[in-house]
Parts: structure tokens; sequence; C-alpha cells
């Protein structure tokens, strides 16, 4: 299939790569991609693949519209807050802060199935460097979200698995003074 389009004096031809099948005894149309990035064996693989698929019953182009349509990181990052963290929750708002300023930025638009360990990796190291308790916070509400999102079959599996906190968190060992316990003891 080949698309003009006019641009000044010249024309420019792009050129896709289709399939055609049917399924449930109507003609669809799958478009494969575009030529020269797809080459024609790879294009005749595709091809075939779908092919494959819809002779066993499945719909090719319906599950490349449902991945179109998949939740993005912001969508389920909106529904962990609204169904979730801010009706069980007393520290939502902490939570709301962390993915408005840590992940939102950084995962926005990708789609929340596509999220990476990897990805989850080099952010909490990037935190780390400078804020490792933080890196820890951050970890903790990626983690939560995901789990959550696993219990409401929105991602098939959490980026978080395998990973552990980032940061080195250190108790702080406080001993009140004699002056400090006069006072407690005054007030009791």
């Amino acid at each position: 299939m080949s698309r003009f389009r006019f641009r000044g004096a010249r024309f420019q031809v792009w050129k896709s790569w289709c399939v055609v099948y049917r399924h449930a005894g109507k003609p669809r149309r799958l478009t494969l991609g575009s030529y020269p990035p797809i080459a024609l064996a790879e294009a005749r693989d595709m091809a075939r693949d779908a092919l494959r698929d819809a002779q066993k019953g499945s719909d090719p182009g319906a599950q490349k519209q449902a991945d179109r349509q998949a939740e993005t990181f912001k969508d389920l990052a909106d529904a962990f807050m609204e169904r979730y963290s801010k009706k069980k929750k007393k520290s939502w708002r902490e939570d709301q802060r962390i993915i408005d300023t840590y992940l939102e930025p950084k995962f926005r638009h990708a789609l929340a199935k596509n999220v990476t360990r990897a990805q989850i990796q080099q952010l909490l190291e990037e935190i780390a460097d400078r804020a490792p308790v933080q890196a820890n916070r951050v970890f903790s509400v990626v983690r939560k979200m995901y789990r959550w999102a696993l219990q409401q079959d929105l991602v098939e599996m959490s980026p978080c698995f395998g990973l552990s906190a980032p940061g080195k968190e250190n108790q702080r060992d406080r001993v009140l003074t004699e002056d400090e316990m006069k006072s407690i003891w005054k007030a009791f």
C-alpha cells in the first residue's frame, strides 16, 4: 500500500506491509509495519504468524488494538491512588508526592506492563545516590502499587520482584538525658 503526501514540490511515498485475513467471517486487515524498516523476509514471517493466529481463532488486529489501549503507568498510578491508597492509608498524601515527584516523570507514557526491573533498579539507584532513605520509600510505593495491580489483574508481573531496598537505613539510638527525664516525670 502506498500513501502519497504532498510536501512542497515533491511527493514522498510511504509503503507499508499489510496482511488480509478473515475473523468471524469478516475480512480484516492488519498493518505489519512500514518499508524499509521492516524487510520483506521479516514481513513475510510476521504475516505467517498473523495468519496462523487467525486460523486458530484469535484476532491479531484486536490484539494490536488492545496493546495500544493498554493501561499506562499514569493510569495505573491514578487507579492505585483512588481505589487503594486514599481509602486505606493515612499517609496517602506522601504516596501521591512520591508518585508525582519520582515515578510519573520517568514512566508516565510507558505501558504499566512494559516497565522493567532494570528501569526500576536504575531509578532507585539514581535516587539512592543522593537520598538513600527516600529511595527506599519510592521502592516501597512502587512495590505496593504493583502488588495491588497484580491482585486486581491489571498487570501480569511485577517489575519489583526480586529487588531489595537500595538504601541502608540506620536506626537512631538515643538515650534521654537526666534533665529530659526530670521534665518528663514532672509532665506526668
